[in-house]
């Protein structure tokens, strides 16, 4: 039996930080929280479902417009949330169960491997550094390499661009 299905050559794979790599979202989730509460307001109900997989700076003044806050006490609002996401993410980070192995197992393959984030740079480097998993990545690209975050696919292309690699040899682990 033949298929007439295409032939794919994966060369490389480019992964997300945050829920791939790294168990972070519930520390968005947390620092959320804790910024609004200590500005005496309470997140909308369906918050965490709206902050999941999205950077603060996308979110934040999102619900801060939704419970009446001035505009005038966002930015300090994201320096709290930032501060609590940074301490919170020094004792609760870590990788997703297997993700290390899987990486590793990539790396040695032969494939060649990226990360694609709205994490900034600092945040990134910091997850792979405490993970071990520097020398696995080729390409790292963060919100500090883009003009637009994800959803938007360009830290993604920026990622296939830096390894020379075309999108159809790629897979994207999202």
């Amino acid at each position: 039996m033949t298929s007439d299905a295409p032939t794919f050559a994966v060369r490389a794979v480019v992964f997300d930080l945050d829920g791939v790599l790294a168990e972070t979202e519930h520390i968005n989730v947390a620092s959320a929280r804790h910024a609004f509460a200590n500005a005496g307001l309470e997140l909308p109900t369906d918050a965490e479902s709206r902050i999941v997989g999205r950077h603060p700076v996308d979110y934040v003044p999102e619900f801060a417009r939704e419970v009446g806050l001035p505009a005038s006490q966002i930015e300090p609002l994201l320096r709290f949330q930032d501060r609590r996401y940074r301490e919170l993410w020094r004792t609760e980070v870590r990788p997703v169960e297997g993700a290390i192995e899987v990486v590793r197992s990539l790396a040695e393959s032969g494939l060649r491997l990226a990360v694609a984030t709205s994490a900034g740079a600092a945040h990134l480097d910091a997850c792979l550094a405490r993970f071990g998993l520097d020398p696995a990545f080729e390409v790292r690209v963060s919100k500090d390499d883009v003009s637009r975050r994800k959803p938007d696919p360009e830290a993604y292309r920026t990622a296939l661009e830096r390894l020379a690699v075309p999108a159809s040899s790629a897979l994207a682990v999202e």
